[in-house]
């Protein structure tokens, strides 16, 4: 279970399923879409979420072998963990200090 934040991410690249749940300011489109992408179970804010609907999203994850792989596989296709190194080659930033 699983913030919103960069986490979304660091769980993604690490093939690790997740239950994402959000802030009241949160990024929501990019939450969508990284369920859309099927690395995660968005349940939308967490302030409001009930812990019913929690529960039973906890017990269906952990109870599906086959989503969980899939949730896997599909976040380690999605983010190749080269970010840095796209970084460090860009066109200038030797230049920076």
């Amino acid at each position: 279970i699983i913030g919103d934040g960069l986490t979304k991410y660091e769980v993604a690249v690490t093939g690790t399923p997740s239950i994402m749940l959000s802030r009241p300011e949160s990024e929501e489109e990019l939450n969508i879409l990284f369920q859309e992408a099927g690395t995660t179970r968005y349940l939308g804010n967490g302030c409001t979420l009930k812990v019913a609907v929690l529960t039973d999203t906890v017990r269906d994850v952990m109870d599906d072998y086959h989503l969980r792989r899939s949730m896997s596989e599909k976040g380690k296709a999605i983010l190749d963990g080269k970010g840095l190194e796209r970084i460090f080659n860009w066109p200038g930033f030797s230049d920076v200090e």
